[in-house]
């Protein structure tokens, strides 16, 4: 079911290809803060604070168990550069907080 128009081949579909390469050759040019091994659980990480660590690499998969709280300034940038797969559980949640 489309809810929308299907953009293929055109201008607008191009330039949104354009966007997402520019937008992943940015965040992969970012150095990582500090950098974990394979099926980390990213909720035992939590409290992550941004201005601390604003690249979390993991290299390859990592895993979101349970509840994530993130804090830093207003426009404090968070990112997380996962190798592979990211398993997310249903009882998962991700709460900004500080700003």
């Amino acid at each position: 079911m489309v809810n929308g128009a299907i953009q293929i081949n055109n201008a607008a579909a191009l330039q949104a290809k354009t966007d997402i390469d520019t937008a992943f050759t940015a965040v992969n040019a970012l150095p990582c803060s500090v950098t974990y091994g394979a099926d980390q659980d990213i909720s035992a990480l939590s409290p992550i604070d941004a201005n601390a660590t604003p690249v979390i690499c993991f290299t390859s998969s990592a895993l979101m168990t349970g509840p994530v709280t993130i804090t830093g300034t207003s426009g404090t940038p968070m990112v997380f550069k996962i190798g592979s797969t990211l398993t997310v559980s249903n009882n998962a949640v991700t709460t900004l907080a500080g700003g």
